[in-house]
């Protein structure tokens, strides 16, 4: 990892990062570097020892698992003693049929809230919407922890209109309403959902992609994809970089970046340029 980059993770991670997910003591936390290896089987009692960790050993990139375990730590899932795990939907827009960051991030919005509405107005629980960092969404169901593969099935077929959800998997019974909007069956990833061993990004952590913060984000407001994109950023002030390319597959560009060579860039433009490999550090003598 850059010197710079370690350094910006470092003082984040120090100062900023405040972010306790619930049952945090019986998650398990998984954290990647350079080379996109997984550590995974790690455990933390609280939000100041992770703090300690990700300030003194800043990663790329942070998850944590949607189930809860009696030894999250251990090395094997068969010895970590199930507990149960939030359904999760996420939303990615790699899947969808858009042509340029902001067009994709504002279908994934799209969905996100037609599956916020179904849950919250027809299953009566109350769902925690994300921004992944990068390109996509993570809706987070902690209510609907209890329900096994087999429950998970059939709510994924009522999401998709086919099934009446009986109370044996919700408290409350439901019908899917008349007219309601149908999703693609592209529209969140099938597998996330139906896996009770899954982890997923950690809210708060930086995208190691990005550099952008998971956020968490009230679907209720109409946003305007460029202000989640603003509410996630977080590097402050300028840094001097060295641009080596400003193209960009429109669909990953998320910052425009209009110089090359010495550019002074606003601190997360250059954070974003950099872990894009599109500049490198500042030589000093």
């Amino acid at each position: 990892m850059l010197a710079v980059v370690k350094k910006m993770l470092s003082r984040y991670y120090a100062q900023e990062f405040s972010y306790e997910v619930p049952g945090l003591s019986k998650r398990e936390i998984a954290v990647m570097y350079e080379g996109g290896k997984m550590l995974r089987h790690k455990h933390f009692e609280d939000l100041n020892k992770l703090k300690r960790y990700l300030s003194q050993y800043p990663p790329l990139h942070v998850y944590y698992s949607t189930a809860y375990y009696e030894n999250p730590s251990a090395p094997t899932m068969e010895a970590k003693g199930w507990q149960g795990a939030d359904v999760v939907f996420d939303i990615d827009t790699d899947k969808y049929e858009c042509y340029r960051y902001y067009q994709c991030l504002s279908m994934g919005h799209y969905y996100a809230s037609v599956i916020y509405d179904i849950l919250k107005t027809e299953l009566g629980v109350q769902p925690t919407v994300r921004f992944s960092g990068t390109r996509g969404f993570h809706i987070h169901v902690p209510e609907l922890k209890h329900l096994d593969k087999n429950g998970r099935q059939k709510l994924l077929e009522y999401i998709f209109g086919r099934y009446k959800i009986s109370e044996k998997y919700v408290k409350i019974g439901s019908a899917a309403r008349a007219g309601r909007q149908l999703l693609p069956e592209n529209a969140f990833d099938v597998q996330v959902l139906l896996d009770v061993h899954r982890v997923i990004r950690y809210p708060d952590t930086v995208h190691g992609k990005s550099g952008l913060r998971c956020l968490d984000l009230d679907i209720n407001k109409s946003y305007d994809p460029h202000r989640i994109v603003e509410d996630a950023s977080w590097a402050k002030g300028e840094l001097k970089v060295y641009v080596k390319e400003t193209g960009q597959n429109p669909r990953d560009a998320v910052f425009t970046i209009d110089c090359t060579g010495v550019c002074t860039l606003p601190a997360q433009v250059a954070l974003y340029a950099l872990l894009r490999n599109l500049a490198e550090p500042i030589r000093r003598n």
